[in-house]
């Protein structure tokens, strides 16, 4: 098992929903998706030999349309609100 801490790529990616972590728990091979509102991250708990890291970052994409990554994104000092899309 390996915990990875996923975050939205970019710094004004709207709040984190509940589908969204419903979408990865669906996932085979997940354990568990424990979500850090504040920073808007997702903790994800999975079998590497089952479900490549690759596999759940290009699901969330191709559900939600939101990209996420392993590094906390850069805030964009031209528009820093948050209630912007990804």
């Amino acid at each position: 098992m390996q915990t990875i801490t996923l975050f939205p790529l970019r710094a004004n990616c709207p709040s984190l929903s509940g589908s969204l972590i419903g979408i990865i728990r669906s996932l085979h091979g997940v354990d568990g998706v424990r979500a850090h509102y504040e920073t808007r991250a997702l903790e994800i708990t999975f079998d590497e030999t089952v479900l490549p890291l690759e596999d759940i970052i290009v699901t969330i994409g191709r559900e939600t349309g939101l990209a996420f990554g392993p590094q906390p994104p850069v805030p964009d000092e031209q528009n820093t609100a948050t209630d912007k899309t990804c």
